[in-house]
């Protein structure tokens, strides 16, 4: 397996974060001073539309989105993209949950530039799959899309879905390199995880005995920076660039009364002083990640006392392959 680096952050949310574009310009500037061979976005970027439709019921609507809807819109996702579309390093997207909440899915595809909610790439002998996991079973029982907030209405969330994975068990075994999905949504077994996730194992152990392996799954989503081995498979999620969503029990105001006006949902968040992400080497030994450390604007979750306690960093690793 030949060597590839890349570089990944996820969960920015410059809907919510005063100072999004010079965290992302922060990390653009450190992936480039690395010369990765990529950059890997995991979802929840920010809003592609202003906050005015959502399809969700008044009384499933969280706190978020309800504040996000009494906002003036702010053109700073069209900043973003422009600063993500003038890099020389090849950027690929997953799609968050939160892109939807205001938005189709068709346009958040379009807004980003990627090809499909769910497709893939190759780099240097490695197969890089990424998967949608932004579906809900509506109340006719049928598997939709996440669709200008709807899927807050429901409890019987996320899924990849059966077009979905009938693709990727034709994309398993397109050829023999060995494979890193990707999801917003973590992909392991875990409260948040995904409802049809057998489905999924059982493509994956399929392809496994016929010596196609999958090595790493990586999300977002968890804002928490995480580890999990299970069987042959590396499962990890990457935390927030930008903060833990601790909610309305801990609505703390911290900033200039000027900032916390434009941006009201800062309040519900415990926010990291600098942007967090990851540099990540596959080889044909491990995985080596290469991760950043900051602090959390104060009070922080241990003032708060909140449980179990977040994290302000992306801690360095070096696993070998199970």
């Amino acid at each position: 397996m030949t060597n590839v680096k890349f570089a990944a952050f996820t969960d920015l949310h410059s809907e919510i974060m005063h100072d999004a574009p010079q965290r992302l310009q922060k990390f653009i500037c450190y992936a480039e001073k690395e010369n990765v061979d990529f950059i890997i976005q995991l979802g929840d970027l920010g809003y592609p539309e202003p906050a005015v439709r959502c399809d969700c019921q008044d009384r499933r609507r969280p706190i978020n989105l309800s504040v996000a809807m009494t906002q003036p819109y702010k053109h700073i996702e069209n900043m973003l993209t422009n600063q993500l579309k003038s890099l020389s390093i090849p950027i690929y997207h997953v799609l968050g949950n939160h892109e939807m909440d205001f938005s189709s899915k068709s346009s958040v595809i379009d807004f980003d530039g990627i090809p499909s909610p769910f497709y893939s790439f190759e780099f240097k002998s490695w197969h890089f799959i990424v998967l949608d996991g932004n579906h809900y079973r509506n109340y006719k029982g049928k598997i939709v899309d996440y669709s200008y907030g709807d899927y807050f209405s429901s409890d019987d969330l996320p899924y990849l879905g059966d077009t979905q994975l009938d693709w990727l068990a034709v994309e398993m075994n397109r050829n023999n390199n060995p494979v890193v999905l990707f999801c917003h949504q973590p992909l392991w077994e875990c409260e948040r995880g995904l409802k049809d996730r057998s489905k999924l194992m059982s493509i994956i152990n399929s392809a496994y005995k016929h010596g196609k392996h999958v090595k790493l799954c990586m999300n977002g989503h968890l804002h928490r920076d995480l580890l999990v081995c299970d069987n042959h498979i590396i499962y990890y999620s990457l935390n927030s660039m930008s903060n833990y969503w601790a909610g309305e029990l801990y609505n703390t105001k911290r900033f200039s009364e000027i900032t916390e006006c434009d941006y009201p949902n800062l309040r519900y968040t415990l926010p990291y002083r600098d942007p967090l992400f990851a540099i990540i080497t596959l080889n044909d030994k491990g995985i080596m990640i290469k991760g950043t450390k900051s602090r959390f604007v104060q009070p922080g979750p241990k003032t708060m006392r909140i449980k179990p306690m977040p994290t302000a960093r992306i801690k360095d690793r070096c696993i070998p392959w199970l």
